[in-house]
């Protein structure tokens, strides 16, 4: 059984302006943690995720989400936020990067539903008709220890984390800037 979203917050507490609700009222965002909170830095995401929703007042998903069940999640959203460890061994521990999958059109190749990635399983559910987000952008944070089991994330990690908050909520959920010269 997938995990099933869950409302955390109060919208009308929120303490960030979200320009996307006001210009479409009844946008419905999620924010998707993925990771697994007893391998020590892989469940950065859930950390992150859970801060995010506590915050901006958002629905959130959140646990070891793979393959097919992730269309459980994301359907009916017009707006997802996920949220990951990566261990690529390329970038420091810590560091942050986004990718933006709102319009994956490929088809995906055959394999098991195990093997997925996230592009495959959104494209695989776009040709079989679910409803799918027209918005999704993934953020990552390179973990440093996702070998050893035990909870709680490195101190490094730790650290982090909230960057990678205030970077999500300024990229996605921020007033924009008016230039008071414009007329």
């Amino acid at each position: 059984m997938s995990p099933r979203p869950r409302r955390t917050g109060r919208r009308g507490a929120s303490r960030v302006w979200s320009p996307a609700a006001l210009e479409e009222p009844g946008m419905r965002t999620l924010v998707l943690g993925l990771g697994n909170s007893i391998v020590r830095d892989d469940g950065l995401g859930l950390v992150v995720a859970e801060q995010l929703a506590q915050q901006v007042g958002v629905d959130l998903c959140s646990g070891r989400v793979a393959g097919l069940a992730l269309l459980d999640c994301v359907a009916g959203y017009d707006s997802v936020i996920m949220v990951d460890a990566t261990l690529t061994g390329v970038d420091a521990p810590g560091t942050i990067r986004s990718t933006d999958l709102s319009i994956p059109t490929a088809r995906p190749a055959p394999r098991s539903r195990h093997g997925w990635t996230i592009p495959d399983v959104l494209v695989f559910g776009r040709h079989a008709g679910v409803d799918l987000p027209s918005k999704i952008v993934v953020y990552t944070m390179e973990a440093g220890d996702m070998s050893d089991f035990g909870e709680g994330l490195s101190p490094q990690i730790e650290a982090a984390i909230p960057g990678m908050v205030r970077r999500i909520v300024g990229e996605q959920f921020s007033e924009p800037q008016r230039d008071p010269m414009a007329q």
